[in-house]
């Protein structure tokens, strides 16, 4: 598992900029247009359809507040609506 690095205060071994041309230059190679904040929305979408409390997911996105990462990345789609609402009668 990688680990933040806390000298340099960065993740990823490499810059910011360099990021984008990796994820830009994958994203050619296979005809779509990607850039690295989508891994970021990729990620809260995945951990809400998979339970993870909101105020989780807003404390690791660096967010204020659960209500402001909501905003941004609640989806609902018919596989969670019929999880949400397993077991209760409507």
């Amino acid at each position: 598992m990688m680990e933040f690095n806390t000298g340099t205060g960065r993740f990823l071994p490499f810059t910011r900029q360099r990021t984008w041309e990796i994820v830009k230059s994958y994203g050619n190679k296979i005809g779509l247009s990607l850039y690295p904040h989508m891994f970021r929305h990729g990620l809260a979408i995945y951990l809400l359809q998979h339970g993870v409390s909101d105020k989780i997911i807003a404390r690791r996105l660096g967010h204020s507040s659960a209500a402001t990462a909501i905003k941004y990345y609640m989806v609902i789609n018919p596989e969670i609506e019929r999880e949400a609402l397993k077991g209760i009668l409507l």
